[in-house]
């Protein structure tokens, strides 16, 4: 099974619950990154190529 197969399985899950979940219940969520943060995950996202 492939890595893009499953992230957009899980997309599409993410999706379809959104779609079913009342808005009012939704909370958006944001991520906030240090530089140091940003960078140690790109360089683990570059190691995994």
């Amino acid at each position: 099974m492939k890595k893009a197969y499953l992230i957009e399985e899980a997309l599409q899950h993410h999706l379809q619950a959104l779609r079913e979940i009342p808005e009012d219940l939704i909370i958006p969520s944001r991520l906030v990154l240090t530089d140091k943060a940003m960078t140690e995950i790109a360089v683990r996202i570059a190691q995994e190529d």
